[in-house]
């Protein structure tokens, strides 16, 4: 083969789960003109990723009390919360998106406390009366 009618094949840019790449293939280059190395570089992002949320009274046995769905990034941590006020959350307090196959998680929670006080005013009148005479 003549270097002159030489190129550099085209590929398919291979995949990484949970990951986006910047490109999907690289174009096959003619190599006739070339006098420095050549260099394709692909980037790779976070791919989008759900996952399923359980929330659940450890109080009631595990009865289920909420559920949502959560978004985010590979690799991304979240931060879980109770679904409403009348709960406090007990495990666990965040997620970590994996690249794949994000399973449905369990958030324990209990029931929540509130410290109440109760103040009033009472009020006593003493009333003396002279003796009349």
């Amino acid at each position: 083969t003549n270097w002159q009618d030489a190129y550099f094949e085209g590929m398919d840019v291979p995949n990484v789960k949970g990951y986006v790449p910047s490109v999907s293939k690289i174009e096959r280059a003619n190599a006739k003109d070339v006098t420095t190395p050549l260099t394709v570089t692909v980037s790779y992002t976070a791919g989008n990723q759900t996952v399923a949320v359980k929330f659940v009274d450890d109080q009631k046995s595990g009865e289920e009390v909420a559920s949502q769905t959560k978004t985010g990034k590979t690799g991304q941590t979240i931060e879980l919360s109770s679904p409403n006020d009348k709960y406090e959350l007990v495990s666990p307090s965040s997620y970590t998106f994996k690249a794949e196959n994000n399973a449905p998680i369990i958030v324990h929670l209990k029931h929540a406390t509130k410290a109440e006080s109760t103040s009033k005013s009472v009020v006593r009148d003493i009333i003396f009366k002279k003796p009349t005479g």
